[in-house]
């Protein structure tokens, strides 16, 4: 028969095992949603889409289109990219989720890893016709859209 120190002992130190263990895993978990919404893409200036900007601007911005047309003398251009956040406010979400880290003992991990998967930014194709003179001519969102800016 067992002596109940021992039992308690053995069961102390189950407790212990797994007090380390789960504090293990919320230490590795600690910080991830801080580096996720810092990681976030960039906000791009849509201002490059206004009629008139060159498409040096535009690609320098957005990047090279993943299509292009040459239709009776009209440049084509298909853009896509995921519309971001700004600095300011990918500080402000790292800010607010070191804080709630540091209020709930890391366990807001849970919550906010999962909440900078979601919020990433939006997907973006905006297509951009040049005129002759390579200018923007007309812009159409396809997917998005200019209440992005």
């Amino acid at each position: 028969m067992k002596s109940k120190t021992s039992v308690a002992r053995r069961v102390l130190v189950r407790i212990i095992k797994f007090s380390i263990l789960a504090g293990c895993c919320l230490f590795l978990l600690t910080a991830c949603s801080i580096i996720k919404a810092t990681e976030q893409p960039e906000k791009k200036d849509l201002g490059v889409l206004k009629p008139g900007m060159s498409r040096m601007a535009v690609v320098s911005e957005l990047g090279l289109p993943v299509k292009q047309e040459l239709k009776n003398g009209y440049r084509t251009e298909l853009y896509s990219f995921r519309q971001g956040y700004s600095k300011g406010a990918k500080f402000s979400r790292a800010i607010f989720h070191g804080t709630a880290d540091v209020f709930t003992f890391g366990l807001w991990e849970i919550a906010g890893v999962p909440i900078e998967q979601y919020f990433n930014g939006e997907d973006t194709a905006v297509l951009v016709t040049y005129n002759s003179s390579d200018r923007v001519e007309a812009v159409e969102y396809l997917k998005g859209g200019e209440q992005s800016q």
